[in-house]
C-alpha cells in the first residue's frame, strides 16, 4: 500500500491528454498516442508519473489476473501543450512547478493547492519501498516540507482578501475611466454633428426643430 500523499497526486484532472501519432505508428496493432504537456507540472512530478505508469505496466505483465488494456502512449521530445488547461485543485504543492505557481494570481494560488508535499527528495526512488515512502504524511511533511515550501509564494486568507480589494478598486477605476471616455466621445460626436449637420437618421433625439406656425 502506497502512502495517501501518492494517491492525492493522481487526480483525474491532472492527467495529461494525448493525441494519435500523426505518422500512424502502431504497436501490436494498436495506434500510438503522443502525450501532451501540462505546463503547471513540476519536473519531479513528471518523473513520478512516468515511474507510476511503468510500475503499473510491469505489474500487469507479471500478474496473470490482470490484463493491460490501455493504449500505447509515449512522451515525445517536444510535446504539444494540453488542450485542457484548467488546473486541478487541492493538489500537494510540489505537483506544481514553483515558477509557474508563483506567476499565478494570489486567489488562484490559494485555491489550487495546499501546503502538503508528496514527492521524495530523490523522486527516482519512488515506488522502490524506501524508508521515506513508509513515513506517515504528517511525519514526511515535518521532515521535508519546510525546504520545499521555501520555493513557493504561499498565500493566506488575509493576503488574497487584500488583493481582491485592490483588484476591485482597479476594476472600478477602469470602469469609471471607460465611462469618461465614452461620454467624451459622445460629446465630441454631438459637437461635430452640430457644426457640420447630423447625418440623416442620426442624433435625431438630441436636436429638436420647431416649425413656424402658419398665420391664422
Amino acid at each position: 500500500m502506497y502512502p495517501r500523499r501518492y494517491r492525492d497526486l493522481v487526480d483525474p484532472k491532472a492527467t495529461s491528454d494525448d493525441e494519435a501519432d500523426p505518422s500512424g505508428r502502431t504497436i501490436k496493432g494498436q495506434k500510438v498516442f503522443l502525450i501532451n504537456k501540462r505546463p503547471e507540472r513540476s519536473s519531479k512530478f513528471e518523473v513520478f508519473i512516468r515511474r507510476l505508469d511503468k510500475k503499473r505496466y510491469e505489474t500487469a505483465q507479471m500478474d496473470s489476473r490482470k490484463r493491460w488494456k490501455e493504449r500505447p502512449r509515449e512522451l515525445p521530445s517536444q510535446p504539444k501543450q494540453t488542450a485542457y488547461p484548467t488546473l486541478p485543485s487541492n493538489m500537494p504543492i510540489d505537483y506544481f512547478d514553483h515558477e509557474y505557481y508563483n506567476s499565478l494570481q494570489p486567489r488562484l494560488r490559494h485555491d489550487i493547492t495546499n501546503t502538503k508535499i508528496a514527492l521524495l527528495p530523490d523522486v527516482n526512488l519512488s515506488f522502490t519501498g524506501t524508508a521515506d515512502e513508509k513515513l506517515t504524511d504528517q511525519v514526511f511533511n515535518s521532515k521535508y516540507g519546510a525546504e520545499v515550501l521555501m520555493k513557493y509564494n504561499l498565500v493566506n486568507e488575509a493576503e488574497f482578501d487584500e488583493d481582491d480589494v485592490e483588484l476591485s478598486g482597479v476594476e472600478a477605476d477602469m470602469e469609471e475611466y471607460n465611462d469618461d471616455v465614452d461620454m467624451s466621445t459622445r460629446q465630441n460626436t454631438l459637437a461635430a454633428s452640430d457644426e457640420h449637420g447630423s447625418p440623416p437618421g442620426k442624433f435625431e433625439a438630441t436636436r429638436t426643430r420647431t416649425r413656424p406656425k402658419p398665420d391664422p
